[in-house]
């Protein structure tokens, strides 16, 4: 059997969240994660927050070109890469303890 190695780190996030998040976390929100964020009951705590955060365009993109996906992946458009970049990556909140998960999918 080949091996298969799996990267997995977990965050604690900041103080959870007791009804509406703060103006100035609201500002370091990605464009296209704000919308969510601030609708009612989309997110509950700060851990739902950085786990959305982690999966979003921006960070993607950011990830993409930082380690030169595009090539990586034999990519010719960047949803591509987006997309295999997505597969190979998980992030999630776990409800009980709020710890968030970030992981390779191996």
């Amino acid at each position: 059997m080949t091996p298969i190695y799996r990267a997995e780190t977990h965050l604690v996030p900041p103080q959870s969240l007791a009804g509406q998040l703060p103006s100035s976390i609201l500002t370091m929100i990605p464009p296209e994660f704000r919308t969510l964020a601030i609708q009612s009951g989309a997110i509950k705590t700060t851990a739902d927050l950085v786990a959305g955060i982690a999966k979003s365009r921006t960070l993607a993109d950011s990830i993409i070109d930082k380690f030169n996906l595009m090539d990586y992946y034999h990519a010719e458009k960047r949803d591509a890469a987006r997309s295999a970049l997505s597969g190979a990556i998980s992030a999630k909140a776990d409800e009980k303890t709020s710890l968030i998960t970030i992981a390779s999918r191996g």
